[in-house]
């Protein structure tokens, strides 16, 4: 009896973990960031502020994963919730460098809350149910959840900043944070997993001493590695799309419809990613994870080198799907990674995983503002100097790891649904 009052508040958890994705990624600033960051510092500033960003994430990384398996995954992410709107209303209300860098560590806080928590969450709440093997697909249909926020944020963002305000890129923010407001109304609501039981977490040495012995299995580290790999190819065409569009309207307009057309861009992107999101299991079914994992860096890499290749209208239909390798990927990664961990240890390695993807992340933005150096904007010649070498790298680095895969877990498994 007393399982079964505790199962129905653990329903409630997965009822809203789609839309708390949802509510979380409705980023209203995405298409004009960039632009916003340019407006009021150089080129290799915008890209250092980027950088700041990653660096405090990474500082955070493991501590907030660590916090979330000693305190609880629902008052972590009601951290992150609150860190969000805060650094919404500082973007919004501007003003010196410092108060930029505040807010770019909100978000570091907002990004590191949440970074392994909510999928720790979901898979504590599954296990408590006894219906862990439901992981997979409840990621999906999460995952689809994000990419309609992404989606309708992203169109209704660079809509209100071209139309409504006369490029006013601060109002993006304003409205971010209203959205912020609904994702914390539901961390609210969430209910701990695992109950009101103090948690046994080993002290933080002993942790880190414990993670290490972790990624003795093959397929935990090789994870990590691809998600290192994946997270930097998809990141460079986020950070150098909006030049990108911009110098492409720039050849075949007069008016700047920039932050418009980016709008539609990413919501166009977000929508195939949605749409594809619906069918990741029984494609996986189909073809086999190795080759699901293959083709998404393959994508990947193409989407690089075809920005590299020449600045063309029709080079953003290939843009449009970047983020389709994390849609055919992410649910199995966690498949993969979550049973192997301990609920007392799985938000910090996840963020463990994270951390090293964001390490070797800034490591290429300070690469790529070096290459930069003395440019006011990201123009036409900058991206010819910067992408060929990243989708180069980038395409040997895929070629690589597919080697490496471990070829014993490679059976797919079928997913229930729930």
């Amino acid at each position: 009896m007393r399982d079964q009052e505790r199962g129905a508040p653990i329903e409630t958890n997965l009822r809203l973990y789609p839309w708390y994705q949802f509510a979380r990624n409705l980023a209203f600033w995405q298409a004009v960031w960039f632009l916003y960051f340019e407006q009021v510092l150089t080129a290799p500033q915008a890209i250092l502020l980027a950088a700041a960003y990653d660096i405090i994430n990474v500082a955070l990384e493991l501590p907030s994963g660590y916090f979330s398996d000693c305190v609880g995954r629902r008052i972590t992410l009601i951290i992150s919730a609150i860190a969000n709107i805060a650094g919404c209303i500082l973007f919004f209300a501007g003003g010196p460098l410092w108060v930029f860098l505040l807010a770019q560590g909100m978000f570091a806080v907002t990004i590191a809350f949440n970074s392994g928590t909510d999928s720790a969450l979901l898979y504590d709440s599954l296990k408590a149910l006894g219906r862990e093997d439901e992981v997979a697909e409840r990621e999906a249909t999460a995952s689809r959840a994000s990419y309609l926020g992404f989606a309708a944020s992203a169109l209704l963002g660079g809509a209100l900043v071209t139309i409504g305000t006369g490029e006013n890129f601060a109002v993006a923010y304003a409205a971010t944070a209203a959205s912020g407001a609904l994702a914390l109304a539901i961390t609210l609501r969430f209910v701990e997993p695992t109950g009101d039981d103090r948690r046994t977490t080993a002290p933080p040495v002993a942790q880190l001493a414990r993670l290490a012995r972790r990624l003795r299995d093959h397929m935990l580290a090789w994870m990590c590695a691809f998600f290192a790999l994946l997270y930097i190819l998809s990141h460079i065409p986020f950070i150098y799309i909006q030049p990108y569009v911009r110098e492409v309207m720039q050849s075949v307009s007069g008016e700047d419809w920039t932050p418009l057309v980016i709008g539609i861009v990413i919501a166009t992107m977000m929508g195939i990613s949605a749409a594809m999101a619906s069918v990741v299991v029984p494609l996986r079914e189909r073809i086999g994870t190795r080759a699901m994992f293959a083709c998404a860096l393959a994508l990947q890499v193409a989407v690089i080198a075809g920005m590299a290749a020449t600045i063309h209208p029709a080079i953003t239909l290939l843009v449009l799907l970047r983020m389709v390798p994390a849609t055919l990927t992410r649910p199995f990664m966690l498949e993969a990674i979550q049973p192997r961990l301990d609920s007392d240890h799985r938000a910090t390695f996840l963020s463990l995983v994270n951390l090293i993807a964001r390490l070797l992340f800034t490591a290429t933005l300070v690469a790529l503002a070096w290459a930069t150096t003395g440019k006011q904007t990201v123009d036409r010649e900058a991206l010819s100097v910067v992408l060929p070498w990243c989708a180069g790298l980038g395409a040997l680095a895929a070629a690589a790891l597919i080697a490496l895969w471990p070829k014993p877990n490679d059976a797919p498994r079928r997913t229930a649904r729930p």
